[in-house]
């Protein structure tokens, strides 16, 4: 069951997974970053070329995942960088103070954009339109995201509404 307050209610399990295929090698790559000294995680998703001009946009499929912490940045970069048949298309961090980390990764041959949107609900809300309209999906091998998807929850107050801001 899903907690009070599910932030991704419309996340279903049976419907947004899909059994690992091989991505095709011309598929379009992208890699969201968090950085983080003692967490490092990021999600890959693979977008099929054949969509990125659909009305309601892209069709991706998230393959790969990744929580590390206590490592330099050349090893999440190399981790970033294996099995990839080119450099992914990478955003992440905030607008204003994750240069360093932008650089950091930038060295080892990973460049990171910035994020265009770096409000957490924004970044939300653009995660939840994807699942509602069937734009997104998960390999069903990332158990860990899919468990996270279907427990991430607002903190509720003491008449049961969602604490979005604190």
């Amino acid at each position: 069951t899903r907690p009070a307050g599910a932030i991704f209610d419309c996340f279903d399990q049976q419907k947004h997974t899909v059994k690992r295929f091989n991505v095709p090698r011309n598929w379009l790559r992208v890699l969201g970053i968090d950085f983080g000294p003692l967490n490092c995680a990021y999600v890959k998703i693979a977008i099929d070329p054949k969509t990125l001009d659909h009305q309601d946009g892209p069709i991706g499929y998230v393959y790969r995942t990744y929580h590390k912490g206590g490592v330099a940045t050349k090893h999440h970069t190399e981790h970033a960088l294996r099995e990839e048949p080119r450099v992914p298309l990478a955003v992440g961090g905030n607008q204003t103070n994750e240069d360093g980390w932008r650089n950091d990764f930038s060295h080892y041959g990973l460049k990171i954009r910035k994020p265009k949107v770096c409000e957490v609900t924004a970044g939300i809300q653009a995660v939840y339109s994807m699942f509602a309209t069937n734009r997104l999906f998960v390999f069903d091998d990332l158990e860990k995201l899919i468990e996270e998807l279907n427990q991430y929850s607002y903190e509720l107050d003491d008449e049961a509404n969602a604490i979005q801001d604190k």
